[in-house]
Protein backbone atom coordinates (compact mmCIF):
# COMPACT_ATOMS: atom_id res chain seq x y z
CA UNK A 1 0.00 0.00 0.00
CA UNK A 2 2.84 2.54 0.83
CA UNK A 3 3.92 1.78 -3.13
CA UNK A 4 1.00 3.43 -4.11
CA UNK A 5 1.08 6.60 -1.77
CA UNK A 6 0.14 9.68 -2.53
CA UNK A 7 3.24 11.32 -0.86
CA UNK A 8 6.02 11.12 -3.11
CA UNK A 9 8.70 11.01 0.43
CA UNK A 10 6.76 7.64 1.76
CA UNK A 11 7.24 5.94 -2.09
CA UNK A 12 11.26 7.54 -1.89
CA UNK A 13 11.60 5.70 1.50
CA UNK A 14 10.01 2.41 0.01
CA UNK A 15 12.38 2.53 -2.77
CA UNK A 16 14.94 2.83 -0.30
CA UNK A 17 13.73 -0.36 1.39
CA UNK A 18 13.43 -2.51 -1.90
CA UNK A 19 16.88 -4.47 -1.43
CA UNK A 20 15.50 -5.73 2.41
CA UNK A 21 11.86 -6.72 1.81
CA UNK A 22 13.14 -8.37 -0.77
CA UNK A 23 15.76 -9.98 1.35
CA UNK A 24 12.83 -10.77 3.32
CA UNK A 25 9.83 -11.71 1.14
CA UNK A 26 11.89 -14.14 -1.35
CA UNK A 27 12.24 -17.37 -0.38
CA UNK A 28 9.05 -17.46 1.96
CA UNK A 29 6.29 -14.69 0.45
CA UNK A 30 7.66 -12.95 -2.84
CA UNK A 31 3.91 -13.14 -4.01
CA UNK A 32 3.73 -9.96 -1.11
CA UNK A 33 6.51 -7.91 -3.31
CA UNK A 34 4.98 -8.99 -6.72
CA UNK A 35 4.79 -5.21 -8.60
CA UNK A 36 6.62 -3.11 -6.38
CA UNK A 37 10.01 -2.59 -8.20
CA UNK A 38 7.69 -2.23 -11.21
CA UNK A 39 5.52 0.35 -10.00
CA UNK A 40 8.96 2.02 -8.66
CA UNK A 41 10.41 2.11 -11.25
CA UNK A 42 7.87 3.89 -13.02
CA UNK A 43 6.92 6.30 -10.32
CA UNK A 44 6.50 10.11 -11.19
CA UNK A 45 8.93 10.89 -8.33
CA UNK A 46 12.35 11.48 -9.59
CA UNK A 47 14.22 10.60 -6.26
CA UNK A 48 12.21 7.86 -5.70
CA UNK A 49 13.02 6.17 -9.41
CA UNK A 50 16.96 6.91 -8.93
CA UNK A 51 17.25 5.48 -4.73
CA UNK A 52 15.28 2.40 -6.62
CA UNK A 53 18.04 2.73 -9.56
CA UNK A 54 21.11 2.83 -6.79
CA UNK A 55 19.59 -0.45 -5.23
CA UNK A 56 18.33 -2.37 -7.62
CA UNK A 57 21.80 -4.19 -8.25
CA UNK A 58 20.88 -5.94 -4.61
CA UNK A 59 17.25 -6.79 -5.22
CA UNK A 60 18.20 -7.65 -8.14
CA UNK A 61 20.49 -10.39 -6.66
CA UNK A 62 17.56 -11.86 -4.35
CA UNK A 63 14.86 -11.71 -6.94
CA UNK A 64 16.82 -12.83 -10.26
CA UNK A 65 16.28 -16.91 -9.49
CA UNK A 66 12.96 -16.52 -8.22
CA UNK A 67 9.40 -16.09 -9.67
CA UNK A 68 9.70 -12.45 -10.18
CA UNK A 69 13.02 -12.54 -12.67
CA UNK A 70 10.71 -11.48 -15.53
CA UNK A 71 9.51 -8.26 -13.45
CA UNK A 72 13.37 -7.72 -12.71
CA UNK A 73 14.72 -7.79 -16.64
CA UNK A 74 11.46 -5.30 -16.84
CA UNK A 75 12.39 -2.84 -14.12
CA UNK A 76 16.17 -2.87 -14.69
CA UNK A 77 15.11 -1.78 -18.47
CA UNK A 78 12.59 1.33 -17.50
CA UNK A 79 15.65 2.46 -14.95
CA UNK A 80 18.18 2.49 -17.79
CA UNK A 81 15.84 4.32 -20.45
CA UNK A 82 14.82 6.37 -18.28
CA UNK A 83 14.47 10.39 -19.29
CA UNK A 84 16.59 11.49 -16.11
CA UNK A 85 20.68 10.99 -16.67
CA UNK A 86 20.65 10.83 -12.65
CA UNK A 87 18.32 7.51 -12.87
CA UNK A 88 20.21 6.14 -15.79
CA UNK A 89 23.64 6.46 -13.96
CA UNK A 90 22.69 5.23 -11.11
CA UNK A 91 21.30 2.22 -12.76
CA UNK A 92 24.25 1.59 -14.75
CA UNK A 93 26.71 1.79 -11.78
CA UNK A 94 26.32 -1.74 -10.77
CA UNK A 95 25.72 -2.88 -14.43
CA UNK A 96 28.34 -5.56 -14.43
CA UNK A 97 27.30 -7.04 -11.36
CA UNK A 98 23.35 -7.20 -12.25
CA UNK A 99 24.54 -9.03 -15.72
CA UNK A 100 26.65 -11.26 -13.81
CA UNK A 101 23.47 -12.35 -11.26
CA UNK A 102 21.09 -12.19 -14.15
CA UNK A 103 23.45 -14.40 -16.62
CA UNK A 104 22.93 -18.38 -16.60
CA UNK A 105 26.54 -19.65 -14.83
CA UNK A 106 26.22 -22.54 -17.29
CA UNK A 107 26.61 -21.64 -20.93
CA UNK A 108 25.28 -23.88 -24.00
CA UNK A 109 26.75 -24.45 -26.61
CA UNK A 110 25.07 -23.49 -29.88
CA UNK A 111 25.73 -26.13 -32.72
CA UNK A 112 26.11 -25.14 -36.53
CA UNK A 113 22.80 -26.39 -38.04
CA UNK A 114 22.60 -30.45 -39.53
CA UNK A 115 24.92 -30.52 -42.35
CA UNK A 116 26.81 -27.34 -41.98
CA UNK A 117 30.41 -27.25 -41.12
CA UNK A 118 32.08 -24.95 -38.50
CA UNK A 119 34.07 -23.23 -41.61
CA UNK A 120 30.24 -22.37 -43.36
CA UNK A 121 29.66 -20.03 -40.25
CA UNK A 122 31.97 -17.17 -41.99
CA UNK A 123 34.86 -19.04 -39.86
CA UNK A 124 32.89 -19.04 -36.51
CA UNK A 125 32.61 -22.27 -34.38
CA UNK A 126 30.19 -22.77 -32.08
CA UNK A 127 29.56 -19.88 -29.84
CA UNK A 128 29.02 -20.42 -26.12
CA UNK A 129 25.95 -18.53 -25.49
CA UNK A 130 24.24 -18.53 -22.21
CA UNK A 131 20.29 -19.56 -22.30
CA UNK A 132 19.35 -16.63 -19.98
CA UNK A 133 21.79 -14.21 -21.46
CA UNK A 134 19.08 -13.91 -24.07
CA UNK A 135 16.82 -12.50 -21.97
CA UNK A 136 19.23 -9.46 -21.45
CA UNK A 137 17.96 -7.81 -24.32
CA UNK A 138 15.71 -5.01 -23.74
CA UNK A 139 18.75 -4.24 -20.91
CA UNK A 140 21.71 -4.36 -23.47
CA UNK A 141 19.46 -2.16 -26.14
CA UNK A 142 18.67 0.43 -23.08
CA UNK A 143 22.43 0.94 -23.64
CA UNK A 144 22.02 3.20 -26.86
CA UNK A 145 20.10 5.79 -25.04
CA UNK A 146 23.16 6.24 -22.36
CA UNK A 147 26.08 6.46 -25.08
CA UNK A 148 24.23 10.22 -26.43
CA UNK A 149 24.60 11.27 -22.41
CA UNK A 150 27.23 13.11 -20.65
CA UNK A 151 30.95 12.14 -20.83
CA UNK A 152 30.79 11.06 -17.14
CA UNK A 153 27.80 8.37 -18.23
CA UNK A 154 29.68 7.17 -21.30
CA UNK A 155 32.98 6.55 -18.99
CA UNK A 156 31.08 4.47 -16.60
CA UNK A 157 29.22 2.65 -19.68
CA UNK A 158 32.96 1.66 -21.00
CA UNK A 159 33.67 0.57 -17.50
CA UNK A 160 30.71 -1.43 -17.22
CA UNK A 161 30.69 -3.32 -20.30
CA UNK A 162 34.63 -4.10 -20.12
CA UNK A 163 33.62 -5.72 -17.30
CA UNK A 164 30.67 -7.34 -18.26
CA UNK A 165 31.63 -7.80 -22.16
CA UNK A 166 32.10 -11.76 -21.37
CA UNK A 167 28.17 -12.26 -20.13
CA UNK A 168 26.46 -10.39 -23.19
CA UNK A 169 26.17 -12.77 -26.66
CA UNK A 170 28.67 -10.98 -28.83
CA UNK A 171 25.51 -10.40 -31.75
CA UNK A 172 23.81 -8.40 -29.09
CA UNK A 173 27.13 -6.55 -27.64
CA UNK A 174 27.89 -5.59 -31.61
CA UNK A 175 24.69 -4.58 -32.03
Amino acid sequence: RMVTCNGPTVRHWCAFNVPAVAQVCSKARPEKIRGVVQALSSDTDVETRATLAAGIHETTTVLAEGPLREEMLGAIAVLMNDQNPQVRMNSLGHFASILSVLADSTPQILIPPTGASPESQNGKTGMIVSSKSRQLGPIVSSLETMSHDSWRTQKLLAEQLEKSAKLIPQDMLCE
